[in-house]
């Protein structure tokens, strides 16, 4: 689990929180899933 990461992924869905497929990606890479 990358802090970084999930600040970035964060930061995107804040710049566009029409695009999931960074923060769902990540949640795929580290296992851990969120509806």
């Amino acid at each position: 689990w990358n802090g970084e990461k999930y600040i970035a992924a964060r930061k995107e869905l804040l710049d566009k929180p029409n695009n999931l497929e960074t923060i769902c990606h990540l949640c795929k890479e580290n296992g851990y899933y969120t509806p």
